[in-house]
């Protein structure tokens, strides 16, 4: 990860993308058990304090076998936590994948398109329900106003 090309980005530019995002989705397929090495090594390389903390974090894993990635996300979580970063708690495991995803992407299942785009949209209406309040309340505090917090959201 020392040369930054357009399929590999370095070590600072993944630090610099995490730090700057409101919330990370991670999405990886699960070996043997548990996430990849370069899974391993991008976390590795998030720096110290890692740049999720105190970012929440979506999960989804992939495998080709009929039990799912259940191990490897609970591995995930607990990296997750470890290194301070808020692991939201449903995560989708996507089974049998080779059937699923063809090879430019694109997915055949529906329902896996639905779960998939609902763990984005869960994400992004966590943070906002998360953030916001804090924000609403600091706006208040600081302008006097009164009004909904959903006002003051905007």
């Amino acid at each position: 990860m020392s040369h930054e090309t357009p399929n590999h980005l370095s070590p600072t530019k993944i630090r610099t993308l995490l730090a700057t995002a409101n919330g990370i989705i991670l999405t990886k397929t699960e070996y043997h058990g548990t996430f990849s090495s370069l899974m391993k090594l991008i976390i590795d390389n998030m720096g110290f304090p890692s740049a999720p903390k105190e970012k929440s974090v979506a999960l989804l894993d992939d495998a080709a076998g009929r039990i799912g990635a259940i191990k490897s996300l609970e591995h995930l979580r607990s990296i997750c936590g470890h290194v301070g970063a808020l692991a939201m708690p449903r995560a989708i495991s996507v089974v049998g994948v080779q059937a699923i995803f063809v090879e430019n992407g694109n997915c055949l299942d529906g329902g896996v398109e639905k779960q998939v785009r609902g763990l984005a949209r869960n994400l992004v209406s966590y943070i906002y329900i998360s953030h916001c309040p804090e924000i609403s309340f600091e706006k208040y505090r600081s302008n006097g106003r009164q009004g909904s917090s959903q006002a003051m959201c905007n």
